[in-house]
């Protein structure tokens, strides 16, 4: 049985950076190495998941040329996969990704993989696990299991598209989601319906943490496994792949076409995405009805599309978050100009964004996940803003190939008092500087 003492040793946490100082000679080096390279594979996830086709998942050993079997998996705040290999036990541990880090007791270290997310917390909530359940981690004699369902921690419509849906689209473009029976969402943050993907045709249903840890795992139980990888980890291809399918997908709603038809009648078409959440745009109502106004002076039929907060698939929605929202675009649509037609799609789902982002000519939106929409999935030409802080921190985690920055001089950031958290730091925007910026790019894009 494998002690609880050995999971609270003192543990070393490497990153990439730190490869070359790991405690390993240079074959098992060399071996992990290529190892680490394997879980942050796009198709990681496809290939594990059909391994279990056979019915007994394998997947390379970290430290040899043998195989590691797969023995069961333990969910306490995020996803830990037990796999066993020649004796040798090791975790990888499954947050946002379907590898994050790999945790091997039996050499003190974790490994966090390249774009992942770890906090030391997911490994102090494994240990506590193992000292109060140690006999769901006792040895598993060499008996393989498999999965029995799919997680998806999708957090936020960024995350989801960035990070889970990339996976779920690579596995089941190869196959390996045909026998998979559940999937479980967290907190119903999904905002893509996965039934529409090749093969899949299990239930889909919204789970809390507190409800996934006390279904039965552990040793010898059908494991769980986190559906997830970073963007960056897909090719060029695969991700304009995705992304073609999301479009033909929203495309496809026949509803979507006669309630906006009347957009294709526009001179200009703008999205604007409204930033009143956590790292709000304080004067946005004053800046955006000016910014409105200097443009329905150039252009005889402007529509804007006014975009905020996202409903997800099961349509569960923060009535707070909506409302305040909903507010904010009341509050401008009632100084817009005759010339102005205005639609909102605060509280609609993920496809109608998309299918309306495909009749938009121009964006104006916070940098991060606001503008995701008309930016990722079509390249638009746009206005984004953000406060310095939080910008600094996710200018490479967003695609974006045709954006002009608000200038860093005429961002004043306004952090929140009772939060450190650079991602609620709200900021203000010089309206007249806004409104003039805004139009000379337009300018340069668009011909009136």
């Amino acid at each position: 049985m494998e002690s609880a003492a050995r999971l609270h040793r003192s543990v070393t946490v490497y990153r990439s950076d730190s490869l070359n100082t790991l405690r390993l000679n240079e074959v098992e080096k060399s071996r992990f190495a290529a190892f680490k390279d394997y879980l942050s594979s796009s198709s990681f996830l496809g290939r594990m998941l059909k391994e279990g086709l056979a019915h007994e998942v394998c997947i390379p050993s970290p430290f040899s040329s043998s195989r590691s079997i797969l023995v069961g998996s333990v969910f306490k705040q995020i996803n830990f996969l037990i796999f066993e290999c020649e004796g040798e036990r090791f975790y990888i541990g499954q947050y946002l990704h379907s590898a994050d880090f790999i945790y091997v007791p039996s050499r003190d270290f974790l490994f966090v993989l390249d774009n992942a997310v770890y906090n030391h917390d997911h490994l102090h909530s494994l240990m506590l696990y193992a000292a109060k359940n140690a006999k769901n981690l006792s040895l598993s004699n060499g008996r393989s299991v498999n999965f029995s369902a799919v997680l998806i921690n999708g957090v936020s419509p960024y995350h989801f598209f960035y990070d889970c849906l990339a996976a779920l689209y690579i596995a089941s473009q190869e196959g390996g989601l045909n026998t998979i029976e559940d999937y479980y969402v967290i907190n119903s943050r999904c905002y893509f319906d996965v039934r529409k993907l090749r093969g899949v045709s299990g239930n889909v249903s919204s789970v809390n943490e507190g409800a996934l840890s006390l279904k039965t795992w552990g040793i010898g139980s059908d494991a769980l496994c986190v559906a997830g990888v970073s963007y960056k980890s897909l090719s060029i291809d695969e991700l304009a792949g995705m992304d073609r399918f999301l479009i033909a997908t929203a495309q496809g709603e026949v509803s979507f076409a006669s309630r906006y038809k009347s957009l294709e009648s526009s001179d200009l078409v703008i999205w604007i995405g409204i930033s009143q959440q956590k790292r709000a745009w304080l004067n946005q109502k004053e800046a955006l009805v000016e910014t409105i106004i200097r443009l329905s002076n150039k252009y005889k039929k402007v529509s804007i599309i006014f975009d905020g907060m996202t409903t997800d698939v099961f349509g569960c929605m923060d009535d707070k978050s909506f409302a305040e929202d909903a507010l904010v675009v009341s509050e401008i649509r009632d100084c817009l100009p005759s010339n102005v037609s205005s639609y909102t799609l605060v509280g609609c789902g993920s496809l109608e964004k998309i299918f309306v982002a495909s009749k938009t000519h121009f964006f104006i939106s916070n940098y991060s996940t606001g503008s995701m929409y008309p930016a990722r999935f079509f390249g638009l030409p746009g206005v984004a803003h953000l406060s310095n802080s939080m910008l600094s921190a996710v200018k490479d985690m967003h695609i974006h190939s045709d954006t002009q920055l608000v200038p860093a001089e005429y961002v004043i950031d306004v952090p929140d008092e009772s939060c450190n958290r650079v991602d609620f730091v709200s900021y203000r925007i010089d309206k007249d500087f806004f409104g003039a910026f805004v139009e000379d790019v337009l300018a340069s894009k668009i011909k009136a």
